[in-house]
Parts: structure tokens; sequence; C-alpha cells
């Protein structure tokens, strides 16, 4: 294929012959590079089954393809005939469609662009998502707020929400059922996309929801699963959203990139994103939990992609067209596995584009061949998803002795758990003697990678201890540590 098409992008039946022996070369070698190791490296506790089994229903609906197009497909000169892959959904981002595009004053709507790129969408097959954000300066609440790339205030939250509501108006009523479904914020943990509050975002949702109705689909903010701030951030948002908003909200919204150096084979790089996902998962469980409240829905990952650069200084990895279609047929039949309903593969262009470590142009044949061969390949459970016949009870063991810390008596506790992640916290509770009951202790220590966690305390008295999760439902053994 050359660099430059015309028509359609999707292969020929003779093409998809030509390629089918090294597609399914390239995404057996690629899957299978690691199987024989691989494994999930996240672990799922016995209280947490119910809540991912009732997450991981929700993807066993049809096989429902989404893409984002790069801007110039379709609509530079010279490419006015390059179609994308066939998909139920196209995302509009990248596209000058964005609320500082189309709202560029109080009042004021240009619908130039916008109009012509649903058209786009709509003449392709399928349907646009909508990414609301990139607020305009003029209704920007911090008119500085907002990366270079993108614009001064574009970060900001909204310095009046009636501003917001009249924007999301604006365009329900303009486009009706026209839009197949909304994205309510991009990457909303990010400072680049978003400077407020969960609670600010959580009313813009509100409104969001209010004015979309029943038109169409009503996805969360998305925010980023290979960081933490992402589940931190949707953790939040729950607890913020008011019980009607949440109710009204039809699914959550992630981009799952997993870090640039998830590999080195591909099998690594698709285990890393399904970890990722799952403790964002987990995280979004134990919000509606502690909440009281409802959080199981559809999930809809709108962007994915492998070796972009980061988090941090991680220099971007290139991937080669052979392993490009090995890690896009992991990713959608891992997003099955994990029940997110749709998934959109970022992102079909016209050549090679910089940002990128998997690249889907009318010059990657095997990956263009294996996006073709999907609808029967998502069936397909990787080793590296979790089984839940393998998970494990959580449990916390600890041993105590004597030690001295900055010259003054102390203890020092040592405790080895099961089924706890990273991070977790767990309560410490004290008695002395005289005592007739345990009270807990101002320190919250977590849980190491390696399961393990540590507390310390200066005392010369003797003290009981034991340590519980934040729940109470597990407790340790309870030690004594005499006096000293």
């Amino acid at each position: 294929m050359t660099a430059r098409m015309s028509g359609s992008s999707r292969l020929s039946h003779f093409s998809r012959n030509v390629f089918a022996l090294s597609l399914s070369a390239a995404v057996a070698i690629g899957l299978a590079s690691a199987a024989s190791s691989a494994h999930a490296a996240t672990t799922i506790t016995t209280d947490e089954v119910t809540g991912f089994q009732q997450l991981w229903s929700q993807g066993n609906g049809p096989f429902t393809p989404a893409l984002s197009a790069g801007p110039e497909v379709g609509w530079n000169a010279g490419l006015e005939g390059l179609r994308p892959p066939a998909a139920n959904y196209y995302r509009l981002w990248d596209m000058k469609v964005a609320w500082r595009d189309v709202n560029p004053a109080p009042g004021v709507f240009d619908w130039s662009i916008i109009d012509r790129r649903i058209a786009q969408v709509e003449s392709w097959g399928g349907k646009p998502i909508m990414v609301f954000g990139l607020r305009p300066q003029w209704a920007a609440a911090y008119p500085s707020a907002g990366d270079p790339l993108w614009g001064a205030g574009t970060a900001s939250p909204p310095a009046d929400m009636n501003s917001w509501r009249a924007y999301v108006r604006a365009i329900v009523q303009r486009y009706g059922t026209r839009i197949g479904a909304y994205e309510t914020w991009n990457e909303a943990n990010l400072q680049t996309f978003w400077t407020g509050t969960p609670d600010q975002m959580a009313e813009m949702v509100g409104i969001a929801v209010e004015e979309i109705g029943e038109t169409a689909i009503t996805l969360a903010p998305s925010v980023t699963t290979r960081l933490a701030s992402g589940r931190n951030f949707t953790a939040d948002l729950v607890e913020s959203l008011t019980q009607p908003a949440l109710a009204a909200l039809d699914a959550w919204s992630i981009h799952s990139y997993p870090a640039a150096n998830a590999g080195p084979t591909v099998a690594q790089a698709c285990e890393q994103r399904v970890d990722d996902i799952i403790l964002w998962q987990r995280a979004l469980l134990r919000a509606g939990g502690a909440n009281k409240k409802s959080v199981v829905k559809p999930m809809w990952d709108t962007e994915v992609n492998f070796g972009l650069a980061g988090p941090g200084p991680r220099p971007k990895t290139a991937w080669s067209d052979g392993d490009g279609a090995a890690l896009l047929t992991c990713s959608y039949q891992d997003s099955r596995a994990l029940g997110i309903a749709v998934t959109a593969w970022y992102e079909f262009t016209a050549a090679d584009y910089s940002l990128l470590g998997v690249h889907m142009n009318p010059g990657t044949p095997v990956i263009n061949a294996a996006w073709g061969a999907m609808p029967g390949r998502v069936e397909v459970i990787n080793p590296w998803i979790p089984d839940f016949a393998d998970a494990v009870a959580k449990t916390v063991t600890i041993t105590g002795k004597r030690t001295t810390l900055s010259g003054w008596p102390g203890i020092r506790v040592r405790g080895d758990t099961t089924g706890f992640a990273e991070g977790d916290r767990l309560n410490v509770w004290i008695r002395f003697p005289g005592q007739t009951s345990y009270a807990k202790a101002n320190a919250r220590p977590s849980v190491q990678a390696d399961g393990s966690v540590r507390y310390e305390r200066k005392t010369s008295k003797k003290i009981y201890v034991f340590l519980g999760s934040e729940d109470g439902s597990v407790k340790s053994n309870r030690i004594i540590i005499t006096a000293g």
C-alpha cells in the first residue's frame, strides 16, 4: 500500500486473503511471546469478586468497534477520498469542534466546521462521540489556566455554570440523536485539561445529563488509567456526584494507554494495560461502596494505543506493524473480558504520526487486516486476565519487637499481607496496661509493593497491637511487646 491512497482504506477481499497468513502469524507470535510466563499480576480478593463480576458482565453485548481518525483524514487537500476503517463510532477530538471553537463568544456559535465533521462521520457509516472540553477563555474562571498547546483558559472551571449549560444545550438541540455519545470532559485527572475540583466537575456532569437526556449516551469525564490520579479522580467524582446525576450517567470513560515502557513483549504490554484498568475498577468499586452508591455501569475506553511517551521522562516506544496488530487485537479481547463495552483505538491517520507507538494508516497493512478480523477474535480470554477461581482472601500477619527511634525507646511492627493492593492503608489499634479497650492510632501505614507493612511508635511501655483493614473486615493477629 502507498503512503497516500484514495477511496476506502478498508482492505479488499483480495487484500485480506493476501494478508491473512501474515496477520495470523503476527498476532500469534506477538501474543504468545510471553504466554508461557504470563499471569495476572493484579490479585482480586474474595470480597471483591461480586463487584468485579458485575462490572465485567457489562461487556457482554455485541462487538462495538470505535476509532479516532486524524483531523487530516478525508479533509485535507489531496486526502478527501481517504476513509478510516469501518467502525460504529468515531471520536471527534483535535478537529476544531471543542467548546472554544464552537462557542467563541457569549451567545455566539460557529457551526461551520462541526456541521461538516458530523456529516463526515455519517458518511463513514458511524456515529460521532462528541467530546466536551477546552473551555473558551471568555467562560473561564481562571483565564490563564491551560496548556499553551491548547490555549489559555481551556483547563479552567467555568466562571458561571450557565455558560456550560448554554453550550451543552446548543449542541444537543442542534444535533439531537445524530450524536452517538457525549464524553463530558477529556482526561479530567490531568492539569493539562482540567484545573478545577471533582465537585465542580460533578456539577458539570449533572448539568450535562439533564441537557442530553435520552438523545445520546452520556459518558463520565475520561481519566487516564496509567496514573494513580485517574483512579483517584474517579473515586472523588463518585463521592461528589448527586444520586440523580449518577443514576442518569450512562457509562464511565477511561483512556487506557499503559506506560511507554510497558513490555518489552506484546503480552507484557497487554498485561500492564489490564493491570492499570483493574486498579481503576477497584477504585471505582470501593468509592461506590464507601459512598453507598451504585457504580456498576458500562465502561468505554475512548483512547488506547501503546508506547506513547510518559508518564514523566519515559521516552516513546515504537512498535512494528506486526506487533501493533497483536496489541490492537489483545486490547479488544481484554476490553471485552474486563467489561468494557466500547473501545476506541487512537488513531487512524494518513501517515505515521510521531506521537504514537503503534501506527494505523494506509501504510500499515497488518494492523489494518487485524482490525477487519476483529469480530472473530474478541471472545479470546488471555492468560493475564485474572480468574475469579484464583481469588485470595485478605490476611494480615504481624510481628513486633523493641527498637530505638531517634534515641528514644520504641517499637517496630512488621506485617505481611495477602490480597491487599499496593498503597492500601491499614488501621493500627493499640492498648496499654490498665486500658480496657483498643484505641485507633493516628498512623495509617500503607501496604508496600511486596505486600509488607510497617508501623513504628516511640514508647517504653508494654503495648498490645493489632492491624486491621479500613472497613474493619480484616484483622491481624494480636501481639504484645513488653516494656523496655
